[in-house]
């Protein structure tokens, strides 16, 4: 089984690096353990119901992006208006419309418009200067103090705004029980430059239209029809390193698939240290680099992915009755997190017993399941299904990123220092997932990068006009 190159791992960026090699004449093969790809932007699925298993929302996937890959990005997501809702113990207290109109009257509501206006004016910078100065669209990501240079160069105070911990610079714009519409808990510590990215789409969030596997299964068709060889079914057992260079995966059934030119792990870079073979291990990755790696995977934090199948239609934790039914974020007692409704605005998804499923994604620390449910407006469910990232997906931490979005970790030290331009101590090894530059949720961006890396390595000049840097 020859290939140019072999790309472990069939999620959505697995996908979007392989049409992006494919783009550019190369024969490609992905090699996915389950048996049906997306990774964890699929659907699960249970006596005809569908539900997204773990990814459950679309709104950083840039059109630019599915534009260059050929991807109909309207025909995959679609927005609820309001796209999410904040309950707070039982009250909705705010609504993210569509309109920026309306949304700056959700703000005034709550004495907050001139503060929003001053955040709102960051967030739309960095948009544009991101992409202007090639920090998030490149194969070569600059460091983070390089980038607040970048960022300040195209807007006064962006640069130390990226830089800055969001508690001591974004966050000061806005009061902290505001911080929760902009950010998430695990970043108030962090530099601005992670908040910034997960507002690139200034907080609008779309959920998938049919489903997960409608939105991975248009990458797929799109790979297949560019003569793309996807495996399901086939999980990696070893990257084979010989002559100093990675030359293919082994399959766990001894199915060899040769990469003449570059393997990609798009799975987590957490599984690096399981596929390589342990005299590998030592001797291309340092003892810190192991070490990283090791304590990234220890990482344990509260956030836990819960998914609900009931007869009975449920009851959202919202004060109006919404149609299509927005993303929920809901914070109160025991409870902090997100849930969302997909068979109560796409009747497709309940499949032939007209059940109802719902998403839960957060933290719940004293409540028990049953709680949970009840909170989300379910009573009785029929089945519930609490999500193991770490054994589906290679994912042991649950993080969406992977690997923490850290002062550490971020841009050319993504995963590791001296990572961040998408290629591993060993030559012809490349990475593009979650836990690659710029960082997680369902972008693709990871992916096009890495591909680009690949394809620049292999002396093949790169035809995606969105990168700004090409050495």
């Amino acid at each position: 089984m020859r290939y140019d190159y072999v790309i472990v791992g069939g999620g959505h960026n697995g996908l979007v690096a392989s049409i992006v090699l494919a783009m550019h004449g190369a024969r490609v093969a992905v090699l996915e353990a389950r048996g049906k790809v997306g990774g964890e932007s699929s659907d699960g699925e249970y006596m005809g119901v569908r539900y997204p298993r773990v990814a459950y929302a679309l709104g950083l996937f840039p059109r630019d992006l599915a534009s260059f890959i050929g991807l109909d990005l309207d025909s995959a997501v679609y927005y609820s208006n309001p796209s999410w809702v904040a309950v707070e113990d039982g009250r909705e207290w705010f609504r993210r419309w569509l309109s920026d109109d309306k949304v700056e009257r959700e703000f005034d509501a709550l004495g907050l418009l001139r503060e929003y206006r001053e955040l709102r004016k960051y967030i739309r910078g960095f948009n544009e200067c991101s992409r202007a100065k090639g920090i998030l669209y490149t194969i070569d990501p600059p460091s983070l103090e390089e980038a607040g240079e970048l960022l300040e160069e195209c807007m006064e105070g962006l640069g130390r705004m990226t830089v800055e911990d969001w508690e001591r610079g974004l966050g000061r714009i806005i009061p902290g029980e505001a911080w929760g519409l902009f950010t998430f808990p695990t970043l108030y510590s962090e530099p601005g430059f992670a908040s910034l990215y997960i507002n690139m789409n200034e907080g609008l969030w779309g959920q998938p239209r049919g489903g997960m596997n409608s939105f991975t299964g248009q990458l797929y068709s799109r790979a297949i029809a560019l003569g793309v060889d996807v495996y399901t079914g086939k999980r990696a057992a070893r990257i084979l390193v010989d002559g100093g260079r990675a030359r293919g995966v082994a399959t766990v059934e001894g199915k060899v698939f040769e990469a003449s030119r570059g393997v990609l792990l798009s799975t987590s870079i957490l599984c690096l240290p399981k596929l390589l073979e342990g005299e590998n291990l030592e001797r291309y990755l340092s003892r810190r680099e192991r070490r990283l790696l090791e304590d990234y995977a220890r990482i344990r934090i509260p956030l836990v992915r819960v998914n609900f199948v009931t007869q009975r239609e449920p009851r959202p934790p919202t004060s109006r009755d919404y149609r299509p039914v927005p993303i929920v974020s809901i914070n109160g007692g025991n409870l902090w997190g997100e849930a969302s409704y997909p068979t109560m605005n796409d009747p497709a998804l309940r499949g032939p017993k007209g059940l109802h499923a719902v998403t839960f994604s957060g933290a719940f620390i004293g409540s028990s399941i049953q709680e949970i449910g009840e909170a989300l407006g379910i009573h009785e469910p029929e089945w519930v299904d609490v999500v193991d990232t770490g054994e589906g997906y290679c994912n042991p931490n649950g993080l969406p990123s992977q690997v923490p979005m850290t002062r550490h970790s971020l841009l050319n030290s993504r995963p590791l220092k001296g990572w961040g331009n998408y290629r591993t101590p060993i030559p012809g090894l490349y990475h593009g997932a979650a836990s690659s530059h710029p960082g997680g949720e369902v972008t693709g961006i990871p992916g096009h990068n890495a591909a680009i890396r690949m394809l620049a390595d292999s002396g093949v000049k790169p035809k995606s006009p969105l990168i700004k840097q090409s050495s």
